[in-house]
């Protein structure tokens, strides 16, 4: 098989793609390998060779054929972790000791035992994203110890690994010392939990039994302290990264942080903006290898149930799902008859006109504490703009008389999946409007679940209320994440 050659420096369209791949290296890969074949190679700084199909990469991982490199960035993160499993070096003893007592671990079996509580932080995650919180000791607000100098190991060792070979070390002085004092910080934090773990030993079929407890089926030999500390950091610094990035949730403009200035409260925009805005988002996690679902709450399920259907197709079809709690379809609050068409009047006239229209906190929950945080959140300011208003009527219009029948059309190829939530007693947005459009819609996989009594935050609801929703949200994306 030839190997397609392209230097970027050769001309315009290469710098341009080079730019691209900046941006978005992981598609602008993908996009090459569509266009030359599963295996080629760019020239980005040093001539690197990239393979994209199974086969090849079969080929690459053979470990009789080939073996790792560790070099860069990765043979500075050995200065933390040594020969850990994923920076030792080919043949190093302990490496092949923690290779073969971890192997079992990673099997299919002992995957599907870890399900539940794989589930259990997916329903921590989906509070985090709805709710800012989650329900353990090691998240916080403010960054964790260990992250903060995880990170500082990481973004150190690839400086370090920049560094011209000539440049004396005396001016990295400074630097150097974070980094081990980074080091150390892992090092601490591991042996505590290693150190809990021997205090109060249980039979969890995890990693850290598997280090602790396994003997190599080769020399019966069992893995020392250390080198159990070096593979916890080495594991935690593979994970927590995507962790990092999986809990950023976005705001809608005028909303939340993205409202710098008080005349910015409530200026989404219309509704082209706020297209633009959702489709913004969705290339930052797009094409992706996982299944992507689009959930929304109240206005913002709203806008995933318009955005199904007006959304840019090349979008639609890579999404996997809509989750919708209580979205904004039947507002008993919002104007209808003469007041409606005044506000189309004036959203033309004084689109930037701020008005408060917030339901009132004890609408929301029957948690009296929740409503008690968002009446004193200054992030929740309850104001909109006359454009705003008027956008997202329009839509909760077209929703309901067109919108709910034509979900799904714009991908006849790749049909996606709804799910919507709904509480009974809710008040803000009426549980007839979630009735009436899953009704209408004309999807095959669909769910309208409804609780008994509950308000308009249903991931805010008292006590374990709030739990109860995140794990049906949970079950229901993994049972469609095939």
């Amino acid at each position: 098989m030839s190997i397609d050659a392209a230097h970027p420096q050769e001309s315009l369209a290469n710098i341009a793609q080079l730019y691209g791949m900046i941006l978005d290296f992981a598609r602008s890969i993908l996009f090459k390998a569509d266009c030359t074949g599963p295996i080629f190679k760019l020239k980005i700084g040093a001539e690197r060779i990239f393979v994209a199909s199974h086969e090849l990469a079969k080929d690459l991982f053979d470990e009789e054929k080939f073996e790792k490199a560790v070099a860069g960035p990765l043979k500075e993160i050995r200065h933390g972790v040594k020969d850990g499993l994923f920076t030792a070096q080919p043949g190093e003893h302990n490496w092949e000791i923690a290779h073969r007592i971890l192997m079992p671990a990673f099997g299919p079996l002992s995957i599907e035992s870890m399900f539940n509580e794989m589930a259990d932080v997916a329903s921590q995650l989906v509070l985090k994203c709805a709710m800012g919180d989650r329900f353990n000791s090691f998240y916080h607000d403010d960054m964790h110890p260990f992250v903060k100098a995880m990170l500082g190991l990481l973004t150190g060792a690839g400086a370090r690994a920049r560094r011209p070979g000539f440049a004396p070390e005396m001016l990295y002085s400074k630097s150097n010392r974070q980094f081990h004092d980074d080091i150390d910080e892992l090092q601490t934090v591991a042996k505590q939990l290693l150190d809990e773990r021997h205090k109060h030993p249980s039979d969890k079929k995890d990693l850290l039994n598997a280090m602790i407890n396994g003997r190599d089926s080769k020399t019966g030999e069992q893995l020392p302290e250390e080198v159990i500390i070096r593979n916890m950091i080495a594991f935690l610094i593979v994970t927590l990264p995507q962790q990092l990035q999986t809990d950023l949730t976005p705001n809608l403009r005028g909303f939340g942080r993205s409202a710098k200035l008080p005349s910015q409260r409530g200026a989404s925009g219309p509704t082209k903006t706020v297209l633009l805005d959702m489709t913004e988002l969705l290339m930052t996690v797009l094409p992706s290898p996982y299944p992507v679902f689009l959930m929304g709450h109240s206005m913002g399920g709203q806008q995933v149930l318009y955005y199904g259907t007006q959304g840019p197709v090349s979008i639609l079809q890579q999404l996997s799902g809509f989750i919708v709690e209580a979205p904004a379809i039947h507002l008993p609050d919002a104007p209808t008859g003469f007041l409606r068409l005044l506000l189309r009047y004036m959203a033309k006239m004084l689109p930037k006109f701020q008005m408060h229209a917030a339901p009132k906190p004890a609408r929301l929950t029957r948690d009296p504490v929740r409503n008690a945080e968002i009446e004193a959140d200054v992030l929740f300011h309850g104001y909109c703009t006359l454009e705003g208003m008027n956008g997202a009527l329009e839509r909760v219009d077209y929703n309901i008389s067109a919108g709910c029948k034509q979900l799904g059309e714009a991908t006849p190829m790749h049909e996606p999946s709804l799910f919507m939530l709904q509480g009974t007693a809710d008040d803000v947005c009426l549980l007839s409007g979630a009735e009436e459009y899953f009704k209408k819609c004309p999807l095959k996989d669909k769910e309208l679940k409804l609780y008994e009594g509950w308000l308009h935050e249903l991931h805010g609801e008292v006590g374990e209320d709030k739990l109860t929703f995140a794990r049906d949200v949970t079950y229901w994306i993994l049972s469609h994440s095939k």
